[in-house]
């Protein structure tokens, strides 16, 4: 709780502006259009609208409140990303990115620079901070298998992560229907 607050202070000092995502969340699903029936746009999902294309447009960013992810959830995925860096040194280098073709998996600081542009890793060096990348798995662009660590050192963590990543993305297909009213 204490955390919270202290982020919501945060948030508050901020010029970024503060998006209530409430009233997307009654517009149907992609799932759900295309039997014919038009959809009813309230003038709450049309401010709303107008705020989201004003934030992107003034400000590139803005920060969501009331986006339905479930706190216990987010709670639960900080918690196991904690357990993940805290794992010992081996087992992180057990899955690390350079195991896997798409660079999915454990990233430490000295392989880490979040970027495609060689020049920038002379200049710069590596980054501070360890990370951990995965992706949508499956076949197709841009898709294949995640590297996870042991589900011993780790019980639930996919899990948890799996349900984070779908949550996220229901998350974004919320926003992109405020983004296309």
């Amino acid at each position: 709780e204490a955390r919270r607050n202290r982020l919501l202070s945060i948030l508050m000092a901020s010029d970024l502006p503060i998006i209530d995502l409430s009233p997307l969340h009654t517009l149907p699903k992609y799932a759900d259009i295309g039997n014919g029936e038009s959809i009813k746009i309230t003038p709450d999902q049309i401010e709303l609208a107008k705020k989201i294309r004003e934030a992107c447009r003034y400000h590139g960013f803005f920060y969501v409140c009331n986006h339905g992810i479930d706190t216990s959830l987010i709670d639960n995925m900080m918690q196991h990303t904690r357990d993940l860096f805290d794992m010992p040194s081996a087992e992180k280098r057990s899955i690390s990115s350079k195991n896997n073709d798409l660079f999915r998996g454990y990233i430490s600081t000295s392989d880490a620079l979040h970027t495609c542009n060689s020049k920038a890793k002379e200049e710069v060096g590596n980054d501070q901070k360890e990370s951990f990348t995965l992706g949508a798995e499956g076949h197709g662009p841009m898709r294949g298998e995640n590297q996870w660590p042991s589900a011993t050192l780790l019980p639930k963590f996919k899990e948890t992560v799996q349900n984070y990543w779908d949550a996220q993305l229901t998350l974004c297909r919320v926003i992109a229907r405020g983004l296309a009213l």
